[in-house]
């Protein structure tokens, strides 16, 4: 058996893979020919509505984040039930939340709220801003834009792979309770969310005073953003650190759905998530157009970034260059 038939039930996962490989092929469709990243819709859950003046970048990042990561969720939890109504045979009722285990109830509803409130806040920014310099270079490009959507789909997969794992436990299979290590995961999940939306809410008011007029700093270096320089990006990566902690120990426990060594690789998911921000999509990107535009500035902005930079950790506040 394949390593990846190992990872989840051979349908399941790729039922889940296929979902959100077809949810950004068809983002991509429409997207790369016409060099534009705008799509004109409601989110999957209906709880946008998209604005033509909005960001381009927001407004896909938005509806990726929903349609990618919510139908992929349902598919993991549904994929019995769906494979009975597609291709025939025993109808296969669909799963009452009820019935499905605190594990995957806890874990399935934490990541649509997260992806909710990310793509609302996307959505939010979009209105104010208006514009995403991460895409500039590369909508006019066919094949980085088409890789882009690439890994937006990896992205859906990878990132939460540990919750469909567990969506995709047999509901025959016992698994264990709660415990001291679930309920540490859930507090991590929750802290590091409520750290993430406090980061970009000071970002936020930062940028509205700016706006406003009311001052003329170059970048924000205050609350949160005093501690690190990308806040919002390393309570995200403890948001995934939790959600592996509250799904680790039911997939060690599971020995005839999965190997016990799958517990330890519920922690690839932030391990990914770290890797991903830190030196591809996110800080690496942002600081590099950070850089080049403060190095273009007067002397005192240039200067005010390099001793920012020198005194605030990149990423986690623990470690300068982490």
């Amino acid at each position: 058996m394949s390593l990846l038939s190992k990872i989840l039930p051979a349908t399941t996962l790729k039922a889940v893979s296929v979902t959100a490989v077809a949810v950004n092929a068809l983002a991509a469709s429409y997207c790369v020919p016409k060099k534009e990243d705008r799509l004109y819709r409601v989110s999957a859950m209906r709880m946008l509505m998209l604005s033509a003046h909005a960001s381009r970048a927001d407004q896909l990042q938005s509806f990726n984040l929903h349609a990618g990561f919510l139908s992929s969720l349902g598919v993991s939890i549904c994929y019995p039930a769906i494979k009975a109504k597609l291709l025939g045979g025993p109808a296969v009722p669909f799963p009452s939340p009820l019935a499905l285990s605190a594990q995957s109830l806890i874990a399935t509803s934490f990541v649509a709220f997260w992806s909710a409130r990310l793509g609302i806040f996307l959505c939010k920014r979009s209105f104010q801003s208006g514009t995403d310099s991460r895409f500039e270079n590369i909508t006019p490009h066919p094949g980085k834009f088409s890789v882009a959507f690439a890994g937006q789909a990896l992205w859906n997969i990878a990132a939460a792979w540990p919750v469909y794992a567990i969506n995709a436990i047999p509901a025959t299979v016992a698994i264990p309770a709660l415990g001291a290590i679930e309920f540490a995961g859930i507090a991590l999940m929750v802290s590091s969310l409520i750290v993430e939306h406090i980061a970009d809410s000071q970002k936020t008011k930062w940028r509205s005073a700016k706006k406003d007029g009311k001052h003329n700093e170059p970048f924000i270096k205050e609350g949160l953003w005093a501690w690190s320089r990308h806040p919002n990006y390393a309570a995200e990566v403890s948001t995934w650190v939790g959600v592996s902690l509250l799904t680790a120990r039911t997939l060690a426990s599971v020995p005839s759905v999965y190997p016990v060594y799958f517990g330890a690789f519920a922690f690839a998911s932030p391990l990914f998530e770290y890797l991903l921000i830190r030196y591809v999509s996110g800080v690496s990107m942002q600081e590099r157009i950070a850089d080049d535009k403060f190095s273009k500035s007067d002397e005192g902005t240039l200067r005010a970034w390099q001793e920012y930079k020198d005194k605030v950790p990149v990423f986690f506040p623990t470690g300068k260059h982490m």
